[in-house]
């Protein structure tokens, strides 16, 4: 699962940290942070009352197998009592969060679009040829499928609810269906106009999606709205129209308190992270970036977190001036990035790592070569690192 970098890439890193302070350790020299824009970056900046977590392996449980094998294990995700994860060739398992064992496993598809989302008691997993299926988290056994869904990124199907109720995605038309029973609440043909429906967001009351309202089959190009739908009614609230150049595909959206930010991890002309008003779908602001990983941002403390070729990058939620710029390892890219508590872990080559709010390392733990996929509860309890064929519990 490990991805190598281009070799540009990688010569623009190291002659980036060049200049940087740095520190030795067993694996050789660790970069220190590369702080821009008003952060400070010295010392440490700890919540209030809070202390780093202690990262160390707990448990490791194999149920994968060799990259590239029909049994290679994909992303999931995870709440208090279990962590889920799914392979190629559509086997979904659940892990007690305690002990790693196996609380039960299922063939749910033909092939594996994406890795398995909780939502509540909920699973959601989206086959590649089958289309989605909506699973109970304590036995597995299938509650509802659609042949068409919607979720919230490209990696993990989560279902995004509002309401009790989950987002589909049709060509042409927008449905939302009981998250329990898969029965249709409301149908919106008019409003939205959609050719499709990209990983959407939501609140207590709202869905938000990315929604592609024209496509030129010549040239390829999208033509892309960010919109707000009434949770209750499909209403239309707001939409506002997307720069030219994006493409639905990759375009990642994710829901904060009193935010809205959209990734683009194209590079036409390159990639970008914007923010929005939920209320009103106002831009507030846009911070080009050429060196995003793919990954999706982290909302936490009011700062959006991305991982980047470079490293672990914090943006001000306020107007997205960069706070601080941390490499990881020695060759600083940052495969994935997520909440664990207060504070923020990402993976580098050798370790993953806890970051505070300054971007200062102040935690780390040893992990395979392989393990470069982080999946963390909503809450950050929990943490668990996948890899091709196993899956560990760090917190």
């Amino acid at each position: 699962m490990r991805r190598l970098l281009p070799v540009v890439s990688v010569s623009a890193v190291i002659v980036a940290l060049a200049a940087c302070n740095s520190t030795t350790d067993g694996h050789g020299t660790v970069p220190a942070p590369v702080v821009t824009g008003s952060g400070s970056g010295s010392g440490s900046s700890s919540p209030a009352g809070t202390q780093p977590p202690d990262l160390r392996a707990m448990w490791t449980t194999k149920v994968g197998g060799a990259p590239g094998s029909e049994q290679q294990l994909s992303s999931g995700s995870a709440d208090t009592s279990r962590v889920y994860v799914s392979n190629v060739s559509g086997t979904v398992f659940a892990l007690n969060a305690g002990t790693g064992k196996v609380t039960w496993q299922r063939q749910v598809g033909n092939r594996s679009g994406s890795g398995v989302g909780v939502v509540g008691s909920t699973l959601g997993y989206l086959d590649a040829n089958d289309g989605a299926y909506f699973l109970s988290a304590s036995t597995g056994s299938t509650l509802w499928r659609t042949a068409n869904a919607a979720g919230d990124n490209g990696k993990v199907f989560t279902p995004v609810v509002s309401s009790g109720l989950v987002l589909a995605g049709t060509d042409g038309e927008v449905t939302a269906r009981s998250l329990r029973t898969g029965k249709a609440a409301w149908t919106n043909n008019s409003d939205t106009r959609s050719v499709s429906l990209s990983y959407p967001a939501s609140d207590a009351s709202h869905f938000f999606a990315v929604i592609t309202t024209a496509y030129n089959v010549r040239t390829a190009a999208e033509t892309l709205v960010l919109a707000s739908l009434s949770a209750k009614t499909g209403h239309q609230d707001w939409s506002t129209p997307l720069p030219s150049g994006l493409g639905s595909l990759d375009t990642v959206l994710t829901a904060g308190p009193g935010i809205l930010v959209v990734t683009d991890h194209s590079t036409n002309p390159v990639s970008a992270v914007l923010a929005f008003d939920p209320a009103t779908g106002r831009q507030l602001w846009k911070t080009s970036m050429r060196d995003l990983n793919g990954g999706d941002p982290t909302l936490l403390g009011g700062q959006v977190v991305s991982p980047t070729l470079k490293g672990v990058r914090a943006l001000s939620a306020k107007d997205g001036h960069e706070i601080y710029t941390t490499p990881l390892d020695t060759g600083g890219s940052t495969d994935s990035a997520g909440r664990c508590g207060n504070y923020i872990c990402a993976v580098g080559l050798h370790y993953v790592d806890v970051l505070d709010a300054s971007g200062t390392i102040v935690g780390k733990a040893d992990v395979e070569d392989d393990a470069d996929e982080l999946i963390t509860s909503a809450d950050g309890s929990r943490l668990y690192l996948v890899g091709s064929d196993a899956v560990t519990r760090y917190l």
